[in-house]
Formats: C-alpha cells, sequence, structure tokens
C-alpha cells in the first residue's frame, strides 16, 4: 500500500474539507458506506478528508481503467460499400 502525507494550514482546512465534500461526498458515501449518510458523518473531519481523497483516487482510477480498456478493444471494420 501506498502512503501519502499532504499538509494544509490550519486556516485552510475548513474551505479544502468544504470543497472536497462538495465534489467527492456523494461517491464516498456510495463507495465506502453503502449510501449511509449517517455513518460517514460520524466521522472526524481527518476521516472525512481521508475518504474523500479516497474517493477521488478511486473514481479516477475506475474511470482511466475503462478508458484503458476501451482503448484496447479494436475498432470495428465494416464492409466498404461502393
Amino acid at each position: 500500500m501506498a502512503s501519502v502525507t499532504i499538509t494544509i494550514a490550519n486556516a485552510d482546512v475548513p474551505d479544502v474539507l468544504a470543497a472536497m465534500e462538495a465534489t467527492w461526498r456523494k461517491d464516498a458515501v456510495a463507495l465506502f458506506f453503502a449510501g449511509d449518510d449517517t455513518a460517514y458523518d460520524a466521522l472526524t473531519p481527518a476521516q472525512k478528508g481521508r475518504t474523500l481523497i479516497l474517493a477521488d483516487l478511486t473514481v479516477r482510477t475506475i474511470n482511466w481503467r475503462r478508458e484503458q480498456a476501451q482503448k484496447a478493444i479494436p475498432p470495428a471494420t465494416a464492409p466498404v460499400v461502393t
């Protein structure tokens, strides 16, 4: 497993968490809490931050892998009608 450390100024933490929640909360709740908002709400701010970053990375990875799989599919060949 990889471990990443991010340092954010204390004064910026509320805004950073709010911005991340605006983008990734729905995905985090769906991916890690089976749609249970109350379980997510019970997390500490630090736990929410970690969960939101993980949701971001998970969704990006899923999308990237899907894109790579689609690129690997050879294009369909259709007969040329003249």
